[in-house]
């Protein structure tokens, strides 16, 4: 097993070498493309066309030899290891979020590295997850354009039982305009943190019951540089989002990468997923 690894982290390695080396290399010739293209016109054209695509495209084949790699080889296992032998992973896929609790709109989805599970008892997939809103120009003469709303990482709990009632939380950030909560809970720390809305602020304190508020403050608080969302509905669906900029699965910049220090990296991450959906499916006040 061993041997296996060494020869694994050799080629992921070197494939992220090789990544590395072409991208840029095809950055310092852009450079110089439009640098060309502004003395000697058509030129330039011809060196970006000839050089830096080509270089891009090889680029991309090595990045998607890297993912094939990892899938395959490293959080297939991970995957499983934490979820069980129903834990898949399909590094195409992607989270639908379905009907928005959450504070974002959106009329573009982007996603991939896709989690599947039947965790104990409810339906699981996880994904990392861009959203976008096409935004009209409202000159005559602008251009439309598409404007990121969301990045990161979306969960969807499927508990399959009725809850109490709903209820949607989100951390207060300067991401997002802040808006005031519907009602607030006994715990100053958390309504201090998360904008919280619902339309029966009696069901919805059924659902935030003061342990599973204190479970949210702590998973918030160990996490860096994200804001958490949970949206709870009635008929036992939970959205649990992390928005940040950082990828679910990343091998990249890592110097030295080992397959025991990048099987425990995922498997430390996967494992605050997979706590989420103990403490929710532990929560039996929440049923209805």
């Amino acid at each position: 097993m061993a041997r296996s690894n060494k020869v694994i982290e050799s080629r992921i390695n070197s494939y992220n070498l090789t990544v590395k080396f072409l991208q840029r290399t095809a950055a310092v010739l852009a450079i110089i493309s439009f640098i060309l293209l502004f003395i000697s016109g058509p030129i330039g054209f011809v060196v970006f066309f000839v050089t830096v695509l080509p270089l891009l495209f090889i680029s991309f084949k090595y990045d998607k030899k890297v993912k094939d790699e990892l899938s395959d080889n490293v959080i297939s296992v991970v995957v499983e290891e934490v979820f069980g032998a129903s834990g898949t992973f399909d590094s195409d896929g992607r989270v639908n979020p379905g009907k928005m609790y959450l504070p974002f709109t959106y009329t573009d989805i982007y996603g991939e590295d896709l989690i599947r599970a039947d965790y104990r008892g409810a339906d699981v997939a996880i994904s990392d997850l861009i959203l976008r809103q096409f935004v009209e120009s409202k000159d005559p003469d602008g251009m439309d354009s598409h404007v990121k709303t969301f990045s990161g990482q979306w969960m969807t709990i499927n508990l399959k039982k009725e809850l109490v009632g709903e209820v949607s939380i989100y951390s207060y950030s300067d991401k997002h305009e802040k808006a005031s909560s519907d009602f607030t809970t006994d715990n100053v720390e958390f309504n201090s943190k998360f904008c919280i809305k619902a339309d029966n602020p009696e069901e919805a304190l059924k659902v935030l019951t003061p342990h599973l508020i204190e479970y949210i403050l702590y998973t918030y608080n160990n996490l860096k540089d994200t804001e958490l969302g949970l949206a709870f509905h009635r008929d036992g669906k939970v959205d649990v989002v992390f928005e940040r900029e950082h990828d679910l699965f990343n091998v990249y910049d890592k110097s030295n990468m080992t397959i025991d220090g990048l099987s425990q990296e995922y498997y430390d991450e996967l494992m605050v997923y997979a706590n989420i959906v103990d403490t929710i499916s532990d929560e039996k006040a929440i049923y209805k």
